[in-house]
């Protein structure tokens, strides 16, 4: 369905109806951040102000679908960025040549280890960091996959860094690399599927967050009564569902610190509701009468000594 909500909201209102926390899962390029609108635009003549090219980029260019590889048909912009001109993102490359050159120059800024922190968050991560600090959520889990080879064992090591820099700072959230290799058995597929692997470590989650509508058709398939949210690109415009969200997205001006002080917000408020919960249990301890057992336990103890200091007594009398 598409929601008037945002993400925060949508996260505040599942939260009240379950009375708890949310396990979350989020994807992290195309919904944290983007990094092909990113990369397109750092290649455009800048005539448009990032924001600007995001919104134009995902709401009006001409997206088509190819295979990526990774087992599911992905979107240009998502997988297929090298074949968009980026000063026009309404036109594909077509000539090998220029395709070269711009999946080379893409490469390149992609590969710089300033990439992430030059890349602004999304309005979808403005929206975690608001959740987390308000403690709606419990856990939230950023997925990302890599192909093996692609990056050392653990993932990209930028993202890993803009990740400790950033969500790290709350002790409730974790990054989940996932090394994928060709399927021995489907060409051109790659595995494990991001559903397995939420089956595998992740399977009592609450929300799953995702900008590829197959991969998260795929996890809906498995678990068909949680809550799904897409991000609402032309591209997922017509994937509906009871309990399929759409939510609007845009380029934020969340800044590093902004994750620093929400971890410590979050810390603080953590420590405070365990120092109330301990001060009502003691409360209640003290008002309560003493438990029976305690009593009983406590009479036959004092029975049981007077019994032996009796025997101690009289035998040193004899």
């Amino acid at each position: 369905m598409t929601s008037n909500l945002s993400l925060y909201e949508l996260i505040k209102q599942k939260a009240k109806e379950k009375n708890r926390p949310l396990k979350v899962i989020c994807d992290w390029d195309e919904c944290l951040q983007s990094p092909k609108s990113f990369i397109l635009w750092e290649l455009s003549p800048k005539n448009l102000t990032y924001s600007e090219y995001f919104e134009n980029f995902w709401n009006k260019a001409s997206l088509v679908y190819y295979d990526s590889g990774f087992g599911t048909k992905c979107h240009f912009g998502t997988a297929g960025f090298s074949y968009i001109d980026p000063n026009n993102p309404n036109e594909k490359i077509n000539q090998k040549d220029q395709l070269d050159e711009a999946t080379r120059k893409q490469n390149e800024i992609y590969r710089s280890p300033a990439f992430y922190d030059k890349m602004p968050f999304t309005l979808i991560a403005e929206n975690l960091v608001s959740a987390l600090k308000e403690d709606l959520i419990s856990e939230l889990i950023i997925m990302t996959s890599f192909k093996k080879g692609k990056h050392p064992p653990g993932g990209n090591v930028n993202k890993r860094k803009k990740f400790e820099r950033s969500f790290g700072k709350f002790s409730n959230c974790e990054i989940h690399s996932i090394e994928v290799t060709p399927d021995p058995v489907e060409r051109g597929k790659y595995y494990p599927y991001r559903w397995e692997r939420v089956k595998e470590k992740y399977s009592d989650f609450d929300i799953f967050i995702d900008d590829n509508h197959p991969v998260l058709q795929q996890v809906r398939k498995k678990f068909p009564t949680r809550t799904f949210v897409l991000p609402d690109y032309k591209t997922n415009k017509n994937v509906q569902g009871d309990n399929i969200y759409h939510v609007k997205t845009a380029v934020s001006d969340l800044k590093s610190q902004c994750f620093a002080i929400g971890g410590l917000e979050y810390r603080t408020n953590k420590l405070n509701q365990g120092i109330q919960e301990l001060k009502s249990t003691q409360k209640s301890n003290s008002n309560s009468p003493i438990p029976i057992w305690i009593i009983a336990f406590s009479v036959t103890s004092l029975v049981l000594a007077l019994l032996v200091w009796v025997l101690v007594w009289r035998r040193s009398k004899k």
